[in-house]
């Protein structure tokens, strides 16, 4: 269901996209897909831009807003950049750089004309600094704000050069303030647009991507991509969000130089330092963003401003106390980096637990509810129709052929059982939750063997009770497991559902009321009621078990691995 009354469709070529009704599947004037990958329905166009535009979608699965940016162009080498892009995003991981999942984030769309590239991102909450620079500091903005701003950026492309990176546009424009409160009451950049990035690479280059005013004249030149290039982009960000003025319009055209200081009052530091970083030769700036961080961490005026000194009333530090004053303060900014590490840390372990637990008790609901639903439906076909005597008399004469050394005689309830796991199968798939490729269809059909050949086992196998039902409980837990359509890690939900739902079991019958005398005769039907809970109980420990998998032993698994 889309949660909005109308949609968007995202092909460029048609000529009617909004508004398409919410329940429509299919673009009613060029047929292209509303259901993209059967995850993501686009809402809103926010944008459009060089080579892709910008859309707002609903994600069915996270039940969340996120940002889809779609290929406009059929060019090959912006085709290059786009699919380019989406493979440094899926490597980063920074809550400065919006976040793409692994898997189905990229993929493409196909029209009746040609295929569409596409790229789901995270969506950022809030402006860009040249909006922010333009509605409350058209006069440039506060130097705090500023050495806060230059800080966090550090930080960003300090995590993309160590992945050997460079972002090649950083700009105003490309940096958006979150207005979440995912920071702790802080505000937090985030670098946007990876459409031009690249790996570190000295030699020259044949493709030139540049912003004017921003990008340094070796990368407009073509020679390369260097971390220098950033740094440079950096410090020509910080003097336009300074003095409100785009740099275009300081700039000495015959030196390169940006005559900036007139515009605006800075502390002498951190003018020298931001002129560094702009210096028109790449050998004269800091070549690494550390080295950018260590020689902001050197100005004694942000730090002296915040710092015991100033909170005692000095005005002046006098210099054989400076150095107690700069260790002072950087133990106080190692301390509150730590805390804030700390907080960051407990918050995002509870958000995770409160989403995996309201996660697995959805698929635990679902699983009793769809085994609920399919005792009840395969009981009154069992009782009211001809179907379950039917399909009793097929099986037995299907065993029959087979010539087996045992005699099996099958009754009308078998279709219960099979329509058990049928409606305990489509339970478990519908939701999504544990990211279950199959269809709920197909996954009940799966569902409806599964039973079905477990209790032919529980049935025909000749041995004591205690193993046949053991045998039953992983067969029927097994074969359902597999038809959910786990495209990775089956093999570790497959071991966890059958481990896991027989841990519950063993547990309910030492620990509970439950002897297991009574098995048998929970199996036999003789209480309807009484079956019907077995079967609930299966659904919802093959839930929970499968939740533990998905939400902690695949975690694990991946960080063991390294993924």
């Amino acid at each position: 269901m889309s949660p909005s009354a109308a949609t968007h469709c995202i092909n460029p070529d048609c000529p009617a996209p909004y508004p398409q009704p919410g329940h429509n599947k299919f673009c009613q004037h060029c047929g292209t897909s509303l259901r993209l990958q059967q995850r993501y329905i686009p809402l809103h166009k926010l944008g459009a831009g060089g080579f892709a535009a910008i859309y707002t979608v609903w994600d069915l699965q996270a039940r969340q807003e996120k940002v889809l940016k779609v290929l406009v162009t059929t060019s090959e080498k912006a085709r290059e950049l786009f699919q380019q892009e989406a493979e440094v995003l899926k490597s980063l991981r920074h809550p400065g750089i919006p976040k793409v999942e692994e898997r189905e984030s990229a993929f493409s769309i196909k029209t009746r004309d040609r295929e569409i590239d596409c790229l789901v991102m995270e969506k950022i909450n809030g402006k860009n600094l040249e909006e922010i620079l333009r509605e409350r500091y058209p006069q440039g903005c506060p130097e705090t704000l500023a050495h806060q701003w230059l800080l966090q950026v550090a930080n960003i492309i300090g995590v993309l050069h160590k992945r050997k990176i460079v972002h090649r546009d950083i700009k105003p424009s490309n940096l958006m303030l979150r207005n979440d409160r995912r920071t702790f009451g802080e505000t937090q950049l985030v670098l946007i647009d990876f459409g031009g990035a690249k790996p570190i690479d000295p030699n020259p280059s044949s493709t030139r991507l540049f912003s004017s005013g921003y990008s340094p004249p070796e990368q407009m030149s073509g020679k390369g991509a260097k971390p220098t290039a950033d740094i440079y982009a950096l410090g020509r960000t910080m003097v336009h969000l300074l003095t409100g003025r785009h740099p275009t319009e300081m700039e000495d055209v015959e030196t390169g130089h940006l005559q900036w200081c007139k515009y605006t009052k800075v502390n002498p530091g951190f003018a020298a330092l931001l002129d560094t970083l702009i210096h028109p030769n790449a050998d004269r700036r800091p070549q690494t963003a550390r080295a950018v961080k260590r020689e902001l961490a050197r100005l004694p005026t942000m730090r002296s401003r915040r710092g015991f000194f100033a909170r005692k009333g000095f005005s002046f530090v006098p210099p054989i106390l400076q150095p107690i004053q700069q260790l002072f303060s950087r133990v106080r900014s190692k301390i509150g980096i730590t805390v804030k590490q700390c907080r960051r840390i407990i918050f995002l372990t509870y958000q995770g637990t409160s989403f995996a637990s309201l996660e697995i008790l959805r698929e635990m609901t679902w699983g009793g509810m769809g085994a609920v639903v399919g005792m009840v439906v395969g009981e009154s076909l069992a009782a009211y129709t001809i179907w379950g005597d039917k399909f009793a008399h097929w099986t037995n004469e299907s065993i029959a052929r087979l010539n087996l050394n045992f005699d099996l005689k099958v009754q009308h309830t078998l279709l219960i059982v099979a329509i058990a796991g049928l409606g305990t199968a489509w339970g478990l798939a519908e939701p999504q939750s544990y990211r279950q490729r199959s269809h709920p269809f197909f996954a009940g059909i799966a569902g409806f063997l599964a039973y079905a050949i477990a209790w032919l086992f529980w049935l025909g196998f000749p041995d004591s009770p205690r193993v046949k039902f053991w045998g039953f409980l992983g067969i029927s837990t097994a074969l359902l497991t597999l038809g959910l359509g786990f495209s990775r890690y089956s093999l570790l939900h497959l071991l966890a559902s059958i481990l896991g739902t027989g841990t519950i079991f063993w547990g309910l019958l030492k620990y509970g009321n439950v002897s297991f005398s009574r098995v048998p005769e929970i199996l036999s039907f003789s209480s309807f009621f009484l079956t019907m809970g077995f079967f609930v109980a299966m659904g919802i420990a093959i839930a929970f078990s499968l939740g533990l998998s998905h939400f902690l032993l695949v975690p694990i698994v991946k960080w063991l691995m390294k993924e």
